[in-house]
């Protein structure tokens, strides 16, 4: 829901490609991140309160850039893989 809602937004901003790259959302006692990691594939983490939400941005993005290859998720229709 997240993911298809910031790409929502991102469709109205001028000069925007309408994908989503990255949400944060500040909750009490912490942040929750969610990130794309490829396609049909996101990285989602919650943290608390003392994390620095711009070293965990690029913590994340690092993770991506390292790892995102095998995070992608294949599309599938009736539980087979396409």
């Amino acid at each position: 829901g997240l993911q298809s809602l910031a790409g929502a937004v991102a469709g109205e901003i001028p000069k925007s490609d309408g994908r989503m790259r990255m949400v944060i959302i500040e909750i009490n006692g912490g942040y929750f991140y969610l990130m794309s990691a490829g396609p049909n594939a996101y990285l989602a983490v919650l943290a608390n309160q003392t994390a620095e939400p711009g070293l965990m941005s690029n913590r994340m993005r690092d993770l991506v850039v390292r790892i995102g290859a095998h995070l992608t998720s294949p599309p599938r229709r009736n539980g087979q893989t396409v």
